[in-house]
């Protein structure tokens, strides 16, 4: 009996070790392809990120008063639009490219189109007829944490790629 597992055990040590180098490449591969799709995925929702940042930036310098940034109207004609357009698009392409995506960009993607809901309002309260008095107070504070919960996003898509940022 003794001889017979001296002679079984290569043969069974052989098996199993081209069983777990079989089964750590095809790991290894879906890993490759997942990181490629990713790559696009990232990039196309960074794109969308900072141009909502530039039209947040831009309606922040237009409600504190700055004089050296650019203003609303001075944006490039695909980041104006209003919050409500941004929020939509961002929202579409995070749906199209969620499986590509960690659970905290997933996560800090919806803080952002929550943070993008309440800026939505206050746009609208500007847009009345009579905006409450501390409306345009309220946009500048609103602004200033929609940018806040964007680098949050970017930060969390940059570690999803393990990028430095």
């Amino acid at each position: 009996m003794d001889k017979l597992y001296q002679y079984l055990s290569p043969f069974i040590a052989a098996v199993l070790a081209s069983y777990i180098t079989h089964m750590l490449m095809i790991r290894s591969k879906k890993f490759d392809v997942l990181f490629q799709e990713r790559i696009p995925a990232c990039k196309a929702i960074l794109k969308r990120l900072v141009s909502i940042k530039r039209y947040c930036l831009a309606g922040l310098a237009e409600y504190s008063g700055s004089e050296f940034s650019p203003r609303l109207e001075d944006l490039p004609e695909h980041d104006q639009g209003s919050a409500l357009t941004h929020r939509t698009d961002l929202s579409f392409l995070a749906e199209e490219n969620q499986i590509f995506l960690s659970k905290s960009s997933r996560r800090a993607l919806i803080e952002l189109d929550a943070q993008l809901g309440l800026l939505c309002n206050v746009e609208l309260q500007l847009a009345g007829s009579q905006p409450h008095a501390d409306a345009a107070s309220l946009a500048e504070d609103t602004y200033g944490m929609t940018v806040t919960a964007i680098d949050e996003c970017i930060d969390r898509l940059y570690n999803d790629l393990k990028l430095p940022r």
